[in-house]
Parts: C-alpha cells; structure tokens; sequence
C-alpha cells in the first residue's frame, strides 16, 4: 500500500476504504449544506460518499474525515439515497433538522471517531520508529489505514 499512497488526499482515500468498510468516494470540494464541514450520504446510483470542506486545517480535516467514516461504518445501510452531490457547495443554507435520532447518531458518531483516535496514538506510541518524520494527523491515518 506505501507505494499508492503519495499525497495526503490519497492517505485519506486509503484511510477510508479501511475504515469505511465500503467503497467511499471523497471530495474536498465543499459540501451542499453551507452549515456543515463535512457531510456523508448515499448517492442516488447508491454510491458511500463523503463531502469535505477544503482549506481546512489538518486536525480538522482528519477529525472530519473520521467523523464521516463513523457514520458510514454505523449507520451506511439507513442512509436514504440523495441527490446532494449534485448540488454546488453551499448551496443549501438551511440546516438539516436535528432530531433525537440524528443526536444518538452524532454522538455515535463522535464516540467511534475517539476510540480510532484513541487507538491510533496509543499504537503510535508503541511503535514510534514506524512513525518518525509524520506529523501527528498523517501518523494517525496512517496507523488506522495499515495497522487497525
């Protein structure tokens, strides 16, 4: 895998596979929901996407990234299919109406994006000479990518 993976976009892609547990297109190009920095949904041919704001820093984007995958890996087979990654970014400036459903999901969410994280650092620190040289986001991807 080391040699397919040359920019930080394709450890993303690589991050997502592994953790996504499907095929997850990802687009740095913004999301529809002007309220959001990331969102993820089925497409309507049933496509696992996620969109992502771009000029992020690398924190949040990893966060985001991982945040995203979450719902996928927990909830991918109730996400109703969409039309929103037709729809230019920003587009939409309402938010999504939040239910207690969608707060169980976030929190959900939230708490399985921790625990990789949680993971990731604790492997790094044992095995730090497998990591010299990343910096901390590109070492924690890289963990959960080729060793969770």
């Amino acid at each position: 895998m080391k040699s397919e993976i040359r920019t930080t976009f394709d450890l993303m892609q690589a991050c997502a596979k592994k953790l996504g547990g499907e095929d997850v297109i990802l687009r740095m190009n913004g999301c529809a929901y002007e309220a959001y920095d990331g969102i993820s949904y089925k497409s309507e041919s049933g496509a696992i996407m996620i969109d992502m704001r771009s000029g992020l820093d690398d924190t949040a984007s990893m966060r985001i990234l991982l945040h995203e995958l979450a719902h996928v890996a927990l909830h991918v087979r109730k996400m109703p299919c969409t039309d929103v990654a037709l729809l230019k970014p920003n587009s939409i400036k309402e938010s999504l109406i939040v239910t207690d459903e969608v707060m169980r999901e976030e929190d959900e969410a939230n708490l399985l994006m921790k625990k990789w994280i949680e993971w990731a650092r604790a492997y790094i620190d044992l095995f730090s000479d497998r990591f010299s040289g990343m910096e901390n986001e590109e070492a924690i991807m890289w963990a959960l990518t080729n060793y969770y």
